[in-house]
Parts: structure tokens; C-alpha cells; sequence
């Protein structure tokens, strides 16, 4: 009997990893149940070292700027001390939550509604004592930002911006001058290929080609 049981507990947790791990690759069901959650191959792959929260600004008419990140008639904490808004990473209800800060509170007509990512190193959010403990330098919390959205009251997106990480990898490839050599060496021939085909039947078309850079 305990042979029995042991394997089928061993093909039951084969079965379940394969399952996972099809989903992972193939990219299917993985948010089909809460479930999914523990069973699918890179369930903790999404780890940075940076933690980040959002900040809403509000454009007025008059060029004033308000700070519509925090609701007047308090915020939703769905796990912890953090608001809901800090866990849409994607952007995706971002937009909706700043438009119905706005729609909800009294104001001068605005203009436009900025999405603002704030980033900093998880490390300065270590408790001072073990900060101390591991660390020899003073603690000194930076923080980076980045305009990720501007829409207007109607919700209609006035420009998109790339993630703060999608903006550090493009910066670092322009910025390294090796790499903007070899860009440049291996581009394709710029311009386009213009075919003539000439007056008579049987003759060939003459072809003229871009000069290569």
C-alpha cells in the first residue's frame, strides 16, 4: 500500500510540474486560476532589486499642479501598507484609478493627468539596524523617476513613455560607443530600391541601387 501511494504521489507531482511547465512555455492558462500561481515554472523569476510606487499629477488650466495620488476619502490596502495603485506594475488600472480621484474631488478644470514611476534601491528599506549592521556608509535613499503616461479627463492618452528599466537598457546601449559603431556597421542600406522599366518589351529593366554608408 505505501508503494502504491508513493508512486502515485510521485506521478501526480510529475504530472503537476509538467503542467506548470508547459504553461510557462507555451503560454497558456497561466492566469486561468489563483492556483496557477504555484504551480507555474517561474512563479518567483520577477524579482528586482528596485522597489517603485506610482505618483498621479494633475495638470490644471491655470498651470497649477495637484498631487491626486492619495483619494480624500482614503485609499484601498489590499495586502499590507500599500496602496492598490503601487501594485498595478504593468499600468494597466493606473489610469482608471487617477481618473476617478479626479472625477471625484473639486478643482479647477484639468488640463492633463500625469503618471509618474518613482524607483529606488530595496535596500534603503531596511530598518536602520540592520542597515548599520550590514552596511558602512551612511543611509541615503535616492529615489529615480519617470514619466510613464499623460492622458486627459476623458481618459484619452495623450502620450506613452517606456518603463523606467525599458529607458535604463536603451540608455545604455547609446550611451557605450562600441556598440553605436557596430549599430552602425551592421544597419541594412538606408533608402529605397526604384525599378525602371523602360519603353521596350523585350528589354530588361534598368534597377538603381541606395549607395551603401
Amino acid at each position: 500500500m505505501k508503494r502504491l501511494f508513493a508512486i502515485g504521489f510521485i506521478v501526480c507531482y510529475l504530472w503537476v510540474l509538467t503542467l506548470g511547465f508547459l504553461s510557462h512555455t507555451l503560454g497558456y492558462g497561466k492566469h486561468a486560476h489563483p492556483l496557477m500561481y504555484y504551480i507555474v515554472w517561474d512563479m518567483f523569476c520577477g524579482w528586482n532589486a528596485y522597489a517603485n510606487q506610482y505618483h498621479i499629477v494633475a495638470e490644471g488650466e491655470s498651470g497649477t499642479y495637484y498631487d491626486a495620488t492619495n483619494s480624500p476619502w482614503g485609499d484601498v490596502y489590499p495586502h499590507g501598507d500599500l496602496e492598490r495603485l503601487h501594485y498595478d506594475t504593468l499600468t494597466v488600472n493606473a489610469k482608471k484609478v487617477a481618473l476617478n480621484y479626479i472625477r471625484q474631488t473639486a478643482h479647477e478644470p484639468i488640463r492633463r493627468i500625469i503618471l509618474v514611476e518613482e524607483y529606488w534601491a530595496k535596500k534603503h528599506d531596511f530598518p536602520d539596524y540592520l542597515w548599520n549592521r550590514r552596511y558602512d556608509e551612511p543611509k541615503e535613499k535616492y529615489s529615480y523617476f519617470n514619466k510613464r503616461l499623460e492622458f486627459d479627463p476623458d481618459g484619452m492618452v495623450l502620450a506613452e513613455y517606456p518603463g523606467w528599466f525599458q529607458r535604463q537598457s536603451s540608455e545604455s546601449i547609446y550611451s557605450n560607443p562600441r556598440l553605436l559603431a557596430e549599430m552602425r556597421k551592421n544597419r541594412p542600406a538606408s533608402g529605397s530600391f526604384v525599378v525602371n522599366q523602360g519603353g521596350g518589351g523585350s528589354s530588361s529593366p534598368s534597377v538603381s541601387y541606395p549607395s551603401g554608408n
